[in-house]
């Protein structure tokens, strides 16, 4: 990863980087915030910028890279090879708050809200657009923010309302000393502004927008779902996603189907940053191009329990979902092991499915597995059943294959291991759910490195901000 210092907590401009396939116009390139939205072009070039600061291509620190791969390698689920100091402390869980790579997605993240607090504070002036296109943009620049915010409270983030949570940066910052003047919002304050954020969008968005590469109403309900799956409020977290399933999304029959086809856009897509060459997304390129990113042994165990760790003959597994996501590389042709092959390209042209389907459903199905009681329960399993189907494997009976709540939970929450392998989900489900300690204490690493630290620089710039407990400055 390249390592750069952006102050982004402050930053208020917008890089310039490749055409996002959002829109056919290039993002706003490196205006201060009185020249960025001046019209109908410039607007809709803002708007554009919100999702190109979700790609960060070039600096790989969002969703072209660490937000799905990094966060992973401090997981049980992927191990990291190469050489990499950052990428190192993570695979050890030995992070510190010099770390260039947890720099980068912090500053990646915040860019991401400087793009959409400047949309919001600037085009409700800007004549020229159509009232419903401009809610649209404002109902896109709400879900973007809120995405954001979600991603940084669930990795810096403490676990109960009244914990530090992360900055609360609503509105362009003009004034670059201001920074010191922030302080962490509690993660309940978070929480209230995401979902406030969400509110918005859902009602701001038009029913009839419904291409996936963008911001949507079905976008802004189905995250809705994930932050109350995170707050514990599982009878939202079902009620939701039972608003998105009516929409008409769905699985799609071929999983491999969500990985092989640049561009291709399926039922089960909610939410997608398309990618290319171009628009490089590295996914692809450190799994299979510089091989250095790979499933771990114990993630082929949770496909396969018959697989015998370090005995690549021994890999032969039935679960569709481990044939498409790992190669075992019995003659060294690839990585000399288990290979990670669900983003099938080197060329960085892989789709990145933010919000699919299948966690909806999975969200669904352990939203009523924790609810418990028995109707729950078997609704839990009846969602677990779609997706096991798709997979190839057998379906469960409640009452017979899984006779308690707990065995529910814990089939419910394999399931989404397996399902979303490799997509990003495995570190913060492990620290929501508080499994992350018996991970950190298998890997003989302390407690408090279930929060990442908050970056030095930003630290030595907002001197307010407090540090995560257990790092130092």
């Amino acid at each position: 990863m390249r390592l750069r210092h952006l102050g982004a907590a402050t930053a208020v401009i917008f890089s310039a980087a490749a055409c996002n396939s959002m829109l056919d116009v290039k993002p706003v390139a490196e205006l201060p915030r009185d020249q960025a939205l001046t019209g109908p072009t410039s607007a809709r070039a803002a708007v554009a910028g919100m999702y190109d600061a979700l790609q960060d291509n070039e600096g790989g620190n969002y969703y072209s890279g660490n937000q799905v791969f990094f966060t992973d390698v401090s997981s049980d689920d992927v191990d990291w090879t190469g050489t990499f100091t950052s990428f190192a402390d993570a695979q050890d869980n030995n992070l510190r708050a010099d770390n260039g790579d947890v720099a980068g997605m912090w500053n990646a993240a915040y860019r991401t809200v400087a793009r959409a607090n400047l949309v919001l504070a600037q085009l409700p002036s800007i004549a020229g657009i159509p009232a419903g296109e401009k809610n649209a943009y404002l109902g896109e620049a709400h879900f973007v923010r809120a995405l954001a915010y979600h991603d940084l409270v669930k990795l810096w983030g403490g676990q109960n309302p009244g914990d530090p949570g992360v900055p609360l940066i609503l509105a362009p910052v003009e004034d670059p000393t201001s920074s010191t003047s922030l302080t962490r919002a509690t993660t309940g304050a978070v929480y209230t502004q995401i979902l406030a954020d969400l509110t918005q969008a859902e009602a701001l968005i038009p029913a009839s927008q419904t291409d996936p590469t963008r911001a949507t109403r079905g976008a802004a309900i189905a995250l809705r779902a994930r932050v109350e799956l995170f707050r514990k409020n599982y009878a939202a977290a079902e009620s939701l996603s039972t608003v998105v399933e009516n929409m008409g999304y769905d699985l799609t029959p071929n999983y491999a189907d969500l990985f092989t086809a640049e561009g291709q856009i399926t039922s089960e897509d909610i939410f997608t940053l398309t990618f290319s060459a171009v628009d490089f997304g590295e996914e692809g390129y450190y799994y299979l191009g510089r091989t250095e990113v790979e499933p771990s042994e114990a993630l082929a165990q949770a496909y396969q329990p018959s697989y015998v760790p370090g005995k690549l003959s021994t890999w032969n597994p039935t679960d569709i979902r481990a044939q498409v996501n790992i190669f075992a590389d019995v003659n060294n042709e690839i990585c000399g092991g288990l290979c990670g092959t669900k983003y099938p390209t080197t060329v960085g042209a892989e789709d990145i499915h933010i919000i699919r389907f299948a966690e909806i459903l999975l969200t669904r199905a352990e939203a009523r597995a924790r609810q418990g009681g028995a109707t729950k329960l078997a609704g839990a399993v009846a969602d677990v059943n779609r997706i096991r189907k798709r997979a190839g494997l057998d379906t469960l009976v409640f009452g017979v294959d899984l006779t308690t709540q707990q065995q529910v939970i814990d089939e419910v929450m394999l399931q989404r291991r397996l399902e979303l392998a490799m997509e990003g989900f495995r570190w913060s489900d492990l620290v929501r759910t508080g499994l992350v300690q018996n991970w950190l204490t298998a890997q003989g690493a302390p407690s408090y490195q279930a929060l990442y630290p908050i970056p030095r620089r930003e630290l030595a710039v907002s001197p307010n901000i407090a540090q995560n407990p257990g790092y130092t400055r």
